[in-house]
C-alpha cells in the first residue's frame, strides 16, 4: 500500500487508540513534491495532495477458545492522490525507433487502497504481557500478505499481491516483500522491495514522542 502501514503500533498521536479491543483508525494529509523525483520511476508528476484514512485491527482479545486466531491482524489504507497540475512526464517504448522516449500524459486522480493479513509470532510466546519483548528476535517476526490496489479515475486498476515478513524492534522496522501482479495493469512479471523504518518517537522522544495538538500525558504502547 502506499504509504505502506506500519506493521506495529507506536506512540502515534494522529490515530485513535482503542486498546482494550487492538483497534486503530488514523487520517493523514500529505503533499508529494512535483517534480523531485526520476522520470524513469514515474515520480516526475506535479505537486499532488493526499488525504488518506488507516485501520488496523488486532485479535488479542479473542477468547480462549479462539486463542489460535489471536496472532492475526488485518490493516488497510484508502488514499486519495490528487494532482495539482494537469500533466506529468513519463517514459514509454518507441516501436518504430526501438528506444524509450519521453513523453507527456495526463495527471489523472489516482485511488491508492488496498488491506493486508499480518501474523505476529509475538502471540506464540507465553512471555507476552502487552509490553515489549523481553527476548529477541524470536517473538518479533510478522509474516504477512499484503493485497495493493491503484486505480486511476477512468483507467483500469492495478493489483498486486505481496507476500512478506516485517521484523518489528522498539525503534526500528525492516520489511520485505514480493511484489506479483494480478492482473495486466498490475505488471508483466514479479518484483521486490525492502522498507527500513526508524521510529523517531521513540529514538527521540523528548521531541517526537508526544502529540503536537494535545495536552494529555503522554502514553507509551505497543499494539501487535
Amino acid at each position: 500500500m502506499r504509504p505502506s502501514p506500519r506493521t506495529s503500533f507506536h506512540h502515534q498521536p494522529e490515530a485513535q487508540h482503542l486498546n482494550l479491543h487492538e483497534a486503530l483508525v488514523s487520517v493523514s494529509l500529505d503533499w508529494g513534491i512535483g517534480h523531485s523525483g526520476s522520470v524513469a520511476v514515474g515520480a516526475d508528476a506535479p505537486d499532488t495532495i493526499q488525504p488518506g484514512i488507516f485501520f488496523g485491527r488486532g485479535f488479542g482479545d479473542l477468547p480462549a477458545e479462539f486463542s489460535w486466531l489471536r496472532p492475526f491482524a488485518i490493516t488497510g489504507a484508502v488514499v486519495d492522490e490528487i494532482p495539482l497540475g494537469s500533466a506529468r512526464r513519463a517514459l514509454a517504448p518507441n516501436l518504430a525507433t526501438g528506444g524509450i522516449d519521453t513523453v507527456v500524459s495526463p495527471a489523472v486522480e489516482t485511488l491508492h487502497w488496498g488491506f493486508s493479513i499480518q501474523y505476529s509470532t509475538l502471540y506464540l510466546t507465553k512471555r507476552f504481557d502487552g509490553g515489549p519483548p523481553k527476548e529477541e528476535p524470536l517473538n518479533q517476526w510478522v509474516p504477512l500478505v499484503e493485497f495493493k490496489f491503484d486505480s486511476p479515475r477512468g483507467q483500469q486498476t492495478a493489483a498486486t499481491a505481496n507476500p512478506g515478513f516485517a521484523y518489528v524492534a522498539v525503534t526500528w522496522q525492516v520489511s520485505a516483500e514480493a511484489i506479483i501482479p494480478l492482473n495486466h495493469a498490475g505488471g508483466t512479471g514479479p518484483g521486490f522491495r525492502a522498507q527500513l523504518l526508524f521510529f523517531l518517537d521513540d529514538l527521540m522522544p523528548s521531541l517526537f514522542g508526544k502529540p503536537l495538538l494535545s495536552n494529555q500525558p503522554e502514553r507509551s504502547q505497543i499494539a501487535w
